[in-house]
């Protein structure tokens, strides 16, 4: 008669047998969704603004970086952003009244290109530039509002004329 432990024993192994082939199915299943993730960020980084480089956020010396990076670092809410905001208030980038906007989500006509990627970060679901017929620099940044930051659902665009903004409108479809 067979004791608890060889029993034991026994229930384990086949326990591990099952184990182990339901790890290579997750296995060869987590491959193929990571294979999927990866491509879908490869194809979503190649088509968004690259105004900042996520990776040199933790060795960036602030007090040489651009405005504009600063502002979108704070956007952002990278790991950095509080410093990015010491920064950008020490250089007085923008007024006491758009921080209170930006801190809102709230952007209006006048405000900056720094202001507008404080508020909604420099990643834009379509971002264009163009020059209008009297050689003015006009951007265009359309954001997804999934993320909670933008006014309009289901699509807020900013429009600036040489990096100030002169509308934001709701947008129903792409």
């Amino acid at each position: 008669m067979p004791n608890a432990n060889s029993a034991l024993l026994r229930i384990r192994v086949e326990m591990s047998k099952i184990d182990s082939t339901g790890i290579i199915m997750r296995g060869h299943r987590l491959k193929l969704v990571l294979f999927g993730l990866f491509l879908c960020l490869a194809v979503s980084g190649c088509s968004s603004n690259p105004a900042i480089n996520h990776s040199a956020v933790n060795t960036l010396d602030f007090t040489s970086a651009t405005d504009i990076k600063l502002c979108a670092i704070y956007g952002y809410g990278m790991n950095r952003a509080e410093e990015a905001e010491m920064e950008l208030r020490h250089r007085s980038i923008l007024r006491d009244d758009e921080w209170n906007d930006i801190e809102r989500g709230n952007i209006k006509p006048g405000m900056s290109l720094c202001a507008v990627y404080a508020a909604y970060t420099n990643i834009g679901r379509e971002y264009s530039e163009k020059k209008d017929a009297q050689g003015d620099a006009i951007k265009e940044i359309i954001y997804d509002c999934r993320d909670g930051r933008v006014p309009f659902c289901p699509f807020t665009q900013v429009t600036l004329k040489n990096d100030k903004v002169t509308e934001i409108k709701q947008l129903n479809s792409l």
